[in-house]
């Protein structure tokens, strides 16, 4: 099975410390970068997993939408 979320280690501005991020494709084939705001390396393993789970059953929040697509 493939791997729908990647788990990115991104380091600050001067490198001395580092966050991680979740990145995944939208539906519309766009790439979404979440930050998780911390660097536990364990925790945020766990947090691409359950990510990845509910991205499988449908149930991540949609992102915002412009006025003119709300009206559609």
């Amino acid at each position: 099975m493939t791997q729908l979320v990647k788990l990115i280690k991104r380091p600050s501005r001067n490198g001395e410390r580092y966050t991680f991020c979740v990145e995944y494709k939208n539906e519309d084939g766009k790439r979404i970068r979440r930050s998780l705001r911390h660097a536990d390396n364990r925790k945020a393993e766990q947090q691409r997993l359950q990510f990845e789970r509910d991205l499988r059953m449908g149930t991540v929040a949609a992102g915002s939408l412009k006025f003119s697509e709300f009206l559609e």
